[in-house]
């Protein structure tokens, strides 16, 4: 009787764990590597960006002073003059870099800036400098243009920056900015489909 008992436990068991695996396997909460998950993301062009922006009516902290010592002064998306436009190939972190491929995974390899009112071409992917008015942090927002899929975890769509990434502005505003080393969520808050929100630091 015991024996049939231990067999009738280990079979229910061995059941629920099959049955686990399988509620993985089938896409439930699945978690995949990084290069994989980097498939599933498109990054806003420019120009989605402005268009979102300017359907949504959306009202936030552009920064855009000459003189980055000066914080007090502010624009809206509707307003954008001077805004300064980080300008990037896509996601790629160099830590995942292999072969003739120079970067791979969720993060970026390198980052250009022009002011906003520049020529630039906006079909390329950009983020525009930011500036919270209560803790003074600067920042950029990788918007994405479709959400990801719901079946993978949240952690597989991690942002992964290295190193702090530096942004050449030194001879136009006398500082250069860089985007800072860490990890960061996926936050499905931003925009219409997620994104991430990157602090960028003043170098000194």
């Amino acid at each position: 009787m015991k024996k049939q008992n231990f067999i009738m436990v280990f079979a229910l068991v061995a059941f629920g764990f099959m049955a686990c695996n399988n509620k993985i396997e089938n896409g439930l909460q699945k978690t995949i590597d990084e290069d994989e998950a980097v498939q599933f993301l498109r990054m806003m062009t420019i120009q989605e960006r402005l268009d979102m922006d300017r359907e949504l009516s959306v009202t936030t902290n552009y920064f855009h002073l000459h003189d980055v010592e000066q914080y007090s002064e502010f624009t809206t998306r509707n307003s954008s003059n001077n805004a300064y436009l980080f300008r990037f190939d896509g996601f790629g972190r160099l830590a995942k870099g292999s072969g003739s491929k120079k970067c791979g995974g969720i993060g970026f390899c390198d980052v250009r800036w022009n002011f906003l009112t520049a020529v630039v071409d906006f079909d390329e992917y950009g983020s525009i400098l930011e500036r919270d008015p209560i803790t003074g942090q600067f920042y950029i927002d990788v918007l994405l243009a479709e959400p990801v899929p719901n079946h993978i975890t949240k952690e597989s769509f991690n942002f992964h920056m290295d190193d702090y990434l530096l942004v050449n502005t030194m001879e136009v505003v006398g500082n250069d900015f860089a985007l800072q080393k860490g990890v960061f969520p996926l936050n499905p808050d931003l925009g219409v489909a997620g994104g991430y929100r990157i602090p960028v630091v003043i170098v000194e």
